[in-house]
Formats: structure tokens, C-alpha cells, sequence
């Protein structure tokens, strides 16, 4: 049994959000793109430790 409303509303939530993040990255001044990066991937990082229990 395919879903293919919910792949359907997915694949718009996935445009809408290249959209607007490509319209965002291209106005926004690249050193607050690499903090953003940064604390994304260290937070993503914390939490993946924290789902291992390895603290």
C-alpha cells in the first residue's frame, strides 16, 4: 500500500522549504549561514551522544 497523499504533502512541504531557504541563503550574510551551520551540527551532535547514553 503506497501513501501517496502524505508523499504528496511531504514533496510540497520539501519545495516550499527549498524556496525559502535558497531565497534566505542567497540575502543573508555568509558568517551568520556559518554560525548557524556550527551550532546546528554540534547540537545534532549532543543529542545523538545523549540518545546513546554515552554521558
Amino acid at each position: 500500500h503506497i501513501a501517496f497523499l502524505i508523499g504528496l504533502i511531504m514533496m510540497l512541504g520539501q519545495l516550499i522549504g527549498s524556496f525559502f531557504g535558497t531565497h534566505y541563503l542567497l540575502k543573508a550574510n555568509p558568517r551568520v549561514i556559518r554560525i548557524l551551520i556550527v551550532v546546528m551540527s554540534i547540537s545534532m551532535l549532543a543529542r545523538y551522544i545523549y540518545s546513546m547514553d554515552f554521558y
